[in-house]
Order: C-alpha cells, then structure tokens, then sequence
C-alpha cells in the first residue's frame, strides 16, 4: 500500500512531467481543490439520506464519486509538496487537538461544537 509520500511524490512526478509547476501556485491548487469538493457534492445534490445510499450501491456511481474524492486529495498532496508540508504529521498533530477540544467522558455520542458544550 502506498504511504502519503509516496502518493505525493507520484502527484508531483505527473505535474512535472507535463511542466505544470507554472501553474500550480498554492492558491491555484487550492481554488482547484475546492471545485473538485462540488464536484463531490454534485453526486449527492438533491437526493435522501436513503438516495445517497442506493445512488452509491451502483458500482458506477460509486467509482465516478471515488474519482472525484481523488480529485480532491491529489490537489491537497500537490498542495502540501508546494509547501512543504508533512501531511501525516499535520493529521497526528490535529488528531491530538481534536483529541483535546472533543473529550470522549463529554462527546462520546454527542454532535455538540467543543465550544458550545
């Protein structure tokens, strides 16, 4: 299985070979990121909690949204190489925060904001 780097390092390899770097400036990469994250939603747009469902059990359906999911994580790692930034260490270090600010003794089952609890 491939790790966070090695992913990254495949993102940026497909940008480089198609001299894109001109074009992936940070603010780019994120607008970019943002569209794709519609484009997640437009499968879902309209439809139940029970619609989703069944609209998802389709394998065609469920690859065209895994594709667009991709979308969205390969302009984040393009994002994280631009600026040098260690994805796995930035999930563990926000894990530990959220860890923090949402306690299992007070938020287990609970949908509450950690500032409105």
């Amino acid at each position: 299985m491939a790790t966070i780097k090695d992913l990254q390092e495949e993102v940026r390899k497909f940008r480089d070979e198609r001299y894109w770097n001109k074009f992936h400036h940070t603010l780019d990469l994120a607008v970019a990121m943002n569209i794709e994250s519609a484009e997640v939603l437009e499968h879902l747009r309209f439809k139940s909690r029970e619609e989703v469902e069944e609209y998802l059990k389709d394998k065609n359906n469920k690859k065209e949204f895994s594709y667009e999911l991709a979308d969205v994580i390969i302009f984040m790692l393009a994002i994280c190489e631009k600026e040098n930034i260690n994805l796995e260490e930035a999930i563990k270090e926000k894990l530990e925060i959220n860890k923090k600010k949402y306690p299992v003794e007070k938020f287990k089952g609970r949908k509450d904001k950690y500032n409105k609890l």
